[in-house]
């Protein structure tokens, strides 16, 4: 292929390093079956051959070439292509705009050329249409359709209306668009790079009802095929006009006014352009489609890469001293999945093999294991996933549940969509990873399809974005991965399809909403085939998981789910970048959630309305902290733990506040029935008062009775207001069968219990800024739990104990019989320790090298040994991260004989003694030994 310089060379006109290509292109077939351009620039005209296409796949004719058409027009809509080549052919054919497709720069696919045809790339078109509007399967069951179809066009009616019928004027193609320019630091206008995103989603969901036919009962008005009305035509143009208003004045190549986020600009619009083009594209004329190819080209130059202006953190965001010159960064984990995608996509509209190429070599790339090396053990703060099923975004950040999920719903689009074409991804590709990923990072942080909000990063302060919500997407990703062939093993399939069963039955029986009610055009067949199969629903499992990659734990026992949040030198105790979860402060510093039949307990404007200096688990101290302010990194270079077998695991955080003022050990005991909380070394130097939240639980209508239970008497808290507890034995918070909780205190006698029962307003603008202040406020009645350790603590300590689904009765006994079956062995700044006879566990975190009962260690370590039945096996772990080896001695083991021991692990000795040594540089992982007599 060349490059022909038309009129003035292109660097005239456009910035140095772009292709060099006159700005309007308009593709022709020569009367030879050679494909080729008219080159319109200055009215400048010169014919030039791009390449030899398949003679067969595009007809011959006679050059027919279409006036100018001039950028200042603000309004030709018409479709200026040549008759003798169908609009399909020119939208997908070889030569259109091919010379707009060349990749700038020297970053080129990876990828070898593919024995791709035109007739390859016009079917990837219609598999990506019938993806996007569900069309293929809706000839097959159009009756699951009726309610999705009606929503589409309900908002499309409703957007319609807010048009700005100002075509020569506007700025803004929709009345309602908040773009509210904003002034950057040099005193320059920039935009709402968030309005502008939500403007062509809604123009690529208009091209979608356009594109969708009609079904038995609900009639499309908007239907391209609909012969008999103008609304075809009138929505199409509303399309078209649409992009080009937000060509002229937002986004469009050369673009050097940024504010806001740059995800918006090279991710968010582009993704929803792009869209809009597969679905429409071949409706525009060949000048407005060869602008919108430059622009996407101009903001997803290569999809390995990120535009950045100076001081990277910064980004776009108002930097005064961008004055249009790009650096640029790579691009990981789910920010290149999804520039990979619109590189996909682009190919597919513009016709070329090698931007095809492209994105799916960067999307094989996004899909490795953290660091791209599988099964990596890599100590870097690499984005993606790691083989723990850890999901790391932003380097520091735990993902999972946002950019993870993302990434892995991006895969299986795109596993669907290539699925057949030469492109398909092959048995042994990278995008295999995500089948392993699923079962081990999302599976475990999703309950009753609630997706655990602690790993959602700052979506928590999201209005629109919701533990349902992104749980629903989950398994549309997980169904679309199960049908497609993704998941090569069916057992596995079968084992998700019954594990998505179960979460939509229970999801609906505790009060949630039937996600197949408002499910999308793209995955409602998905639902509808689950329903119809008949597969069994399965039980929330059993388990017990430390994500030592983002210092995260989850424990499950009988339906109900205990999460940990935690931080360190290596993850963040919480994000607030693009102003976004501006009270998140303490999310990372232990906070806990408990998940069971409640199912709203996390939804209904808990984030925006829950009091963020008492959040459930953490110990605190009340100092004021400013929006987004205070370290999101810690100094703490402990956090994680051991887990034995999966069902038991012993958890550890050294906390350090945000201002460095107060530090403790923080320890979570993770048993069958309960999880036991104890904190030691609570120290602190402000003059402010420290307490430990033990819960924090948002009421339903106020009805939920809360008791607290001391010296022999029992309080019920009905009202809202507060009140100490001396001496308290128990609390119990009852919300109804499967929404109990009760609470047991050890330290009766040196504790006092703090309880509130209050209502909370709030809105989701006190926490985001993305957010409407004009949006009504929200109301949500709480009940906070706290231990006070009072002003500048020294070395004070808590210990309380958490039973999910305990009844009253039960958790009044568990107060006075909790000692016939745990013992404490001791708990200061250097360990803390438990023993549970009934189950024959030893569960400990040594903070310095020490002794508890019969466990010795020369290191900081988590251990827990269980000796039952004749087996004993010990299990630990470094929570530090570090390169110490750890020398773990265990007495009283006369007898017993290794069975099996983990790689890492080096029996040093047994006997009456065990000695174990485990292996440095095991970065936090559990390794264990099992020994039988």
């Amino acid at each position: 292929m060349r490059r022909a310089i038309c009129g003035r060379r292109a660097q005239d006109r456009y910035q140095a390093g772009s292709p060099e290509i006159c700005p309007v292109l308009v593709p022709y077939v020569r009367t030879d079956g050679r494909t080729g351009q008219v080159r319109d620039h200055c009215r400048s005209r010169c014919l030039e051959p791009i390449q030899r296409a398949s003679r067969s796949a595009l007809p011959r004719a006679p050059l027919r070439r279409q006036s100018h058409v001039a950028r200042s027009d603000p309004r030709q809509q018409g479709v200026t292509i040549m008759n003798a080549v169908s609009r399909r052919s020119v939208l997908i054919g070889a030569a259109a705009l091919a010379a707009a497709a060349a990749a700038g720069g020297n970053l080129v696919s990876a990828a070898p050329a593919r024995a791709a045809t035109v007739t390859d790339i016009a079917n990837l078109r219609g598999r990506c249409i019938d993806v996007i509007t569900g069309r293929a399967e809706m000839k097959q069951t159009p009756e699951v359709f009726t309610t999705a179809l009606r929503g589409l066009i309900a908002e499309v009616n409703d957007w319609v209306t807010k048009i700005e019928p100002d075509l020569a004027n506007r700025k803004k193609v929709f009345t309602d668009d908040d773009f509210d320019p904003r002034k950057r630091g040099d005193g320059k206008a920039a935009f709402n790079s968030r309005a502008i995103t939500d403007t062509y989603e809604r123009l690529a969901t208009m091209a979608q009802v356009w594109a969708t036919p009609s079904i038995p009962g609900v009639e499309n008005p908007y239907y391209k095929g609909n012969e008999n009305s103008d609304l075809p035509e009138i929505l199409l143009n509303h399309i078209r006009d649409g992009l080009y208003t937000g060509h002229s004045h937002y986004y469009h190549k050369g673009q050097t006014v940024f504010s806001e986020h740059w995800w918006d600009w090279e991710i968010g619009t582009s993704q929803q352009l792009v869209k809009a083009l597969v679905l429409m594209g071949d409706q525009l004329n060949s000048t407005r489609f060869a602008y919108y190819a430059e622009d996407l080209r101009f903001f997803v130059r290569h999809p390995d890469r990120l535009k950045a202006v100076p001081g990277y953190v910064e980004w776009y965001n108002n930097h005064p001293d961008f004055d249009g010159t790009y650096t640029e960064k790579d691009s990981t984990a789910y920010n290149r999945a999804a520039l990979a995608h619109v590189a996909i996509l682009e190919g597919v509209v513009i016709g070329s093999v090698t931007r095809i190429d492209t994105g799916v070599t960067s999307a094989l790339g996004a899909f490795e294991w953290a660091s791209h090396l599988p099964a990596s053990e890599n100590t870097d703060l690499a984005d993606g996933m790691w083989a723990d099923g850890s999901f790391l975004q932003h380097q520091n950040v735990a993902y999972n549940g946002g950019y993870g999920s993302a990434m892995v719903s991006l895969g299986a689009e795109m596993f669907v969509e290539l699925a057949g074409s030469p492109w398909a991804f092959a048995a042994d590709s990278s995008i295999r990873n995500l089948i392993p990923f699923v079962d081990l990072g999302l599976i475990p942080v999703v309950h009753d399809s609630r997706m655990m909000s602690f790993v959602r990063g700052r979506e928590i302060a999201r209005p629109k974005s919701s533990e349902g919500g992104k749980g629903t997407g989950v398994m549309v990703s997980m169904l679309r991965l199960a049908e497609s062939g993704a998941v090569q093993d069916a057992a596995t399939a079968a084992r998700w399809r019954g594990t998505i069963q179960g979460w939509l039955e229970r999801r609906i029986s505790n009060g949630g909403s039937d996600p197949r009610n408002s499910a999308k055009m793209e995955s409602v067949a998905l639902f509808d085939r689950l329903a119809k199969s008949g597969v069994a629903a399965l039980p929330e499992p059993d388990g017990s998981v430390i994500y030592r990659n983002m210092a995260r734990a989850v424990h499950r026992r009988n339906g109900w789910a205990f999460a940990i949040s935690m931080n360190s030198e290596r993850i963040a105790r919480y994000e607030a970048d693009a102003r976004e979860n501006l009270h998140g402060w303490h999310t990372g510093d232990g906070m806990t959630y408990l998940y069971d039949k409640d199912y709203d307990q996390y939804h209904d404007g808990y984030w925006a309305t829950v009091d963020p200096y008492s959040l459930a688990g953490t110990t605190i101290d009340k100092h004021v902290i400013a929006d987004g302010a205070e370290r999101q990194m810690s100094s703490n270079s402990w956090a994680g733990g051991a887990v034995l077998d999966g069902r038991y695991s012993a958890v550890g955080m050294a906390l350090r506040s945000g201002d460095e003022n107060l530090s403790a050990q923080k320890t979570w005991f993770c048993l069958d029935e309960m999880i036991i909380c104890v904190g030691t070394g609570i120290t602190g130097t402000n003059p402010d008062p420290t307490r430990t939240i033990v819960e924090n639980r948002k009421l339903h209508d106020g009805e939920n009775v809360v008791t607290v239970g001391n010296a022999g008497t029992e309080t019920q808290v009905t009202q809202p207001g507060s009140g100490w507890f001396d001496q308290p034995r128990w609390a119990h918070i009852d919300g109804g069968d499967g929404k109990r909780v009760g609470y047991v205190f050890t330290q009766r006698a040196e504790r006092r219990l703090f309880v509130r029962r209050e209502t909370m307003t709030g809105r989701w603008s006190d926490i985001t800024e993305k957010a409407d202040p004009t949006d009504p406020a929200i109301t949500n009645n709480f009940a906070i739990l706290s231990l006070h350790h009072g002003i500048r603590p020294s070395n004070d300590m808590y210990i309380y104990m958490v039973v999910p689904n305990a009844t009253v009765d039960r958790t009044r006994q568990l107060s006075t019989t909790w000692n016939d079956d745990v013992t404490f062995l001791g708990h200061n700044t250097d360990r803390c320790g438990i023993q549970q006879q009934s189950k024959g566990l030893l569960m400990a975190n040594f903070w310095q090298p020490d002794t508890l009962g019969r466990v010795t260690v020369d290191g900081p370590c988590s251990v827990i040994v269980q000796e039952k039945n004749g087996v004993l096996t010990v299990a630990v772990a470094n929570p530090r991260r570090n390169a110490a080896t750890i020398r773990v001695t265990v007495t009283g083991a006369s007898g017993f004989s290794q069975v099996r021991k983990d790689s890492g692990v080096t029996v040093a000795s047994t006997g009456a003694t065990i000695v174990l040594d485990i292996a440095a540089g095991t970065l936090g992982k559990t390794y264990s030994a099992t020994f039988a007599r």
